[in-house]
């Protein structure tokens, strides 16, 4: 039988599977790269929830301690974390992943630098979020939007009530109900108004990330097949070709 094949044609045969597991190795490691950028995508996603989650945890923080102490200082620190999100305030760097206002409140120091000033329209475009998910983090956003407005109306309750001459050690009247505003079933109405368009953020991401996996982890399975079926049919064939160039070397 041995003698019916051709050692050219054999070598080119070998050729052609190794260039074929060539393509197959490049095609797994391409595929790798697409799983760790979507993979990239969607921390980020997660990130840009957290950092819209947090600053309106942020503001209410601001509100109340503003409300409870009338130091001009926390109102301050709700306007400024309103232009940082707005996109007219620079962002800080580590925005998200320190616990910024923290820090702030306890030394009055600014950790890190700051980064160029960006929107959370930007920053969703940026990232390559889909319209659907997009939708759903700006929907959070008005809803917050929303709830400044009464944070707002809160904190001049208390301005009036400084100006009128009030007494801080004694909650009662215009104090008494702007604190109760910040803490009545209306305050917790809007925030929950806030945090359902991310759950359905988290959801829609999570499908995608399960769905991304899963189709990704097809494509890998499918190519190593591939890939391993090339490579046994090209040593195989290298065999061979070893085989009939000793059979010709015999022969001569």
């Amino acid at each position: 039988m041995l003698s019916r094949i051709n050692p050219f044609h054999a070598a080119l045969l070998s050729l052609v599977l190794l260039l074929l597991a060539v393509i197959f190795v490049l095609a797994v490691f391409s595929e790798i790269g697409t799983l760790f950028t979507e993979g990239q995508r969607e921390f980020d996603s997660y990130r840009l929830a957290n950092f819209l989650r947090q600053t309106s945890e942020d503001l209410t923080s601001m509100a109340r301690l503003h409300v409870v102490t009338g130091e001009q200082r926390y109102r301050d620190y709700f306007d400024e974390i309103l232009d940082i999100r707005g996109g007219v305030a620079p962002y800080p760097e580590n925005y998200v992943s320190r616990p910024y206002w923290d820090i702030v409140l306890a030394t009055g120091e600014r950790p890190g630098g700051f980064a160029e000033t960006s929107t959370l329209e930007e920053m969703a475009e940026s990232i390559g979020i889909s319209d659907e998910a997009a939708e759903l983090l700006l929907e959070a956003e008005r809803q917050s939007n929303d709830l400044v407005r009464l944070e707002r109306e809160t904190m001049d309750m208390v301005a009036a009530h400084l100006e009128a001459g009030g007494d801080y050690s004694v909650v009662e009247g215009n104090l008494l109900a702007a604190v109760q505003r910040l803490h009545g079933q209306e305050y917790h109405a809007a925030k929950e108004g806030i945090m359902q368009p991310l759950v359905g953020f988290a959801d829609l991401a999570d499908r995608g990330v399960r769905d991304f996996a899963d189709a990704a982890v097809a494509r890998l399975t499918r190519l190593s097949i591939a890939l391993g079926i090339s490579l046994l049919l090209g040593i195989l064939s290298a065999l061979l070709l070893v085989l009939l160039l000793r059979r010709d070397a015999s022969g001569t």
